[in-house]
C-alpha cells in the first residue's frame, strides 16, 4: 500500500481569531484524506494524529515524527498556508531535499514564495493550483506525472 503524508498550518490556526480560516484549511485536508483513503493509499497527517488541535504534541515529538513519516513516504501533499506556515515549509523543504514525490497546492488568489514556485526546478515537484476545493482530477495528473517517473515503483 503507498503512502501519503498531508502537510498544512496547523498551530498557528488553531485559536478563536482565526476559526473561519481554521475551518477552510480543515476542510481542505478532510477532502485529501477522503480522496486518498478512496484511492486505497495510507493518509499520514500531523492534524489527526494531534486531534485537530486537541492533542497537540511537544516539538520533540512531533518534529522526529513528522521527518520520519515524511521521509518514508511515497507522496507528500503540501498547503504552505498564507500567511506561510514555517512548520510546514520545513516539512515541504524535507521532501525535496530527499527526493520525495511532491504536490505543493496553491490556492487561487493567495502569496507565496517564489522559491516554492521554484521548486519544480529542483525536485520531483507538481504546483497545483485551486479555489476552494482541490479538483481530484488535477491530483490525479499530479500524481501520474510524479509517480510514473518514480525509480521505487510506487
Amino acid at each position: 500500500m503507498s503512502t501519503v503524508f498531508i502537510a498544512g498550518p496547523f498551530k498557528a490556526l488553531v485559536d478563536a481569531e482565526s476559526e473561519p480560516r481554521y475551518r477552510e484549511l480543515r476542510t481542505t485536508i478532510e477532502e485529501l484524506i477522503d480522496f486518498f483513503n478512496s484511492i486505497s493509499w495510507n493518509v499520514l497527517n500531523a492534524h489527526t494524529r494531534e486531534q485537530w488541535g486537541a492533542a497537540f504534541l511537544q516539538p520533540n515529538e512531533y518534529t522526529r515524527l513528522d521527518y520520519d513519516q515524511i521521509t518514508s513516504a511515497d507522496l507528500v501533499v503540501a498547503l504552505p498556508g498564507d500567511p506561510p506556515s514555517p512548520g510546514t515549509h520545513i516539512e515541504i523543504g524535507w521532501a525535496s531535499a530527499t527526493g520525495i514525490p511532491l504536490i505543493i497546492l496553491l490556492e487561487e488568489h493567495e502569496e507565496y514564495s517564489g522559491m516554492i514556485h521554484g521548486l519544480p526546478t529542483v525536485g520531483r515537484v507538481a504546483i497545483v493550483g485551486f479555489s476552494g476545493s482541490v479538483e481530484e482530477k488535477s491530483l490525479h495528473s499530479a500524481m501520474a506525472e510524479l509517480l510514473l517517473a518514480d525509480p521505487r515503483g510506487v
